[in-house]
């Protein structure tokens, strides 16, 4: 079990930054954190694998859960500015321009 722990929480450190799909990373590294534990528990596990699934399982827990909340909350931004931002590119036409802007063509 602390092999699995271990191979899990370096799968889930690896997974963790990339954007909606981290949270599988995140998923691998609570499980991580389960097998550690009970690798560590157990007499005849290896002690020593089963605390490095567990720390990297918390290092993708803390990590993949900041990027993924960053994600979330980018996308939730973007969309809710969505109509703003298409109504500022749309809406500067050349027609609207002030005349004393240089870059001005006339038709």
């Amino acid at each position: 079990m602390s092999v699995a722990a271990m191979v899990l929480a370096i799968l889930g450190l690896v997974i963790c930054w990339i954007p909606y799909v981290g949270f599988l990373g995140v998923l691998l590294g609570i499980v991580a954190l389960i097998l550690g534990i009970v690798s560590m528990k157990s007499p005849s596990g290896n002690k020593g694998l089963g605390i490095v699934g567990l720390v990297i399982g918390a290092i993708v827990l803390i990590v993949g859960g900041i990027v993924q909340t960053l994600t979330v909350i980018g996308t939730v931004a973007v969309v809710e500015n969505a109509p703003g931002i298409t109504e500022g590119i749309l809406g500067s036409q050349p027609e609207e321009l002030p005349p004393e802007a240089p870059f001005q063509q006339k038709p």
